[in-house]
């Protein structure tokens, strides 16, 4: 199932208007998914990363402070993953694991 269907599972619609605005928003998270790539060869200097402040989601539903932090982790605990999207994670994202 994608991360959109997910979201879309988990919201509650009562209006059209509301219909129309979720679906808006899991077209650009597909979009944005689909958009936002995690290149970890980006940092051979693993576990040192940048102070650069790019905040984004995990597929996880915890925050990253950037990219590199993400790769850290998975390194650390043999995860795989991914970017949910940049900015901080929602309720919904937490809801999605």
């Amino acid at each position: 199932m994608s991360i959109a269907m997910r979201i879309l599972s988990l919201s509650v619609v009562q209006t059209d208007g509301i219909t129309e605005m979720l679906a808006s928003f899991v077209n650009t998270i597909d979009q944005l998914g689909a958009a936002i790539e995690l290149k970890c060869d980006d940092y051979p200097k693993l576990p040192d990363c940048p102070s650069r402040y790019v905040p984004l989601c995990g597929t996880n539903g915890k925050d990253y402070l950037n990219p590199c932090y993400l790769c850290r982790h998975n390194k650390k605990t043999r995860e795989d993953v991914a970017i949910l999207h940049e900015g901080f994670c929602t309720c919904q994202d937490m809801k999605i694991n």
